[in-house]
């Protein structure tokens, strides 16, 4: 059960999905996402008042490279929000800047996105996407511009929610930083319950 007075977005997040957090099995996130995000934030996760499936994932995540349901891992990012006291989206995509700026300095990922342009580094995305993310697509508008472009992303109805799509605004700048984008802007345009879209643009 979820203490809806401690954590409000968590409970309000697992009451909109259809079969609660076993909806949507299909839907698989890496582990290495959560991890990131929690390092990101300094909380210390309470014993009881999350459901038993967020708490465990809290106090004994995987390792980064296995898959884990999405409506999981959404719930424990939710719950993270929660008790970081994040009320407004300011908060949230710095927290996922944070986050994923910390995966694109990892080692492997470094090499990657030094090696790209900004350009040849989005028509990447929708490949890399695949190696964190099944069942939630995200493809490229191939009709952008040189320094400006839309992402668009499609999941199931509410396994992703507004403030999930402002959160993930965030991690898309690090990666775009790193290949030598400057000024990179991300604003979510787009956010409904089947999906969202991004304008990208940078100097």
């Amino acid at each position: 059960m979820t203490d809806a007075s401690r954590f409000p977005r968590l409970a309000r997040y697992v009451e909109q999905l259809p079969a609660g957090l076993s909806s949507y099995p299909e839907c698989l996130a890496k582990a290495s996402l959560l991890r990131a995000s929690a390092d990101a934030l300094e909380v210390e996760i309470p014993g009881s008042g999350l459901p038993a499936v967020v708490h465990e994932l809290l106090v004994d995540p995987p390792v980064p490279s296995s898959w884990i349901p999405q409506a999981h891992c959404v719930a424990a990012h939710v719950a993270l929000a929660d008790m970081a006291g994040l009320v407004d989206d300011v908060d949230l995509v710095d927290w996922s800047y944070r986050a994923n700026k910390a995966l694109a300095a990892s080692t492997m990922y470094r090499v990657l996105v030094q090696l790209a342009s900004p350009r040849a580094l989005l028509r990447l995305v929708p490949i890399s996407w695949r190696t964190i993310h099944r069942g939630i697509v995200l493809d490229v508008d191939s009709t952008s511009s040189e320094k400006q472009t839309l992402l668009i992303i499609r999941h199931p109805p509410h396994v992703w929610t507004r403030e999930v799509h402002q959160t993930v605004a965030g991690g898309f700048r690090p990666p775009l930083e790193a290949s030598r984008a400057r000024d990179v802007r991300v604003e979510l345009v787009v956010s409904e319950t089947e999906g969202a879209e991004y304008l990208v643009s940078w100097r």
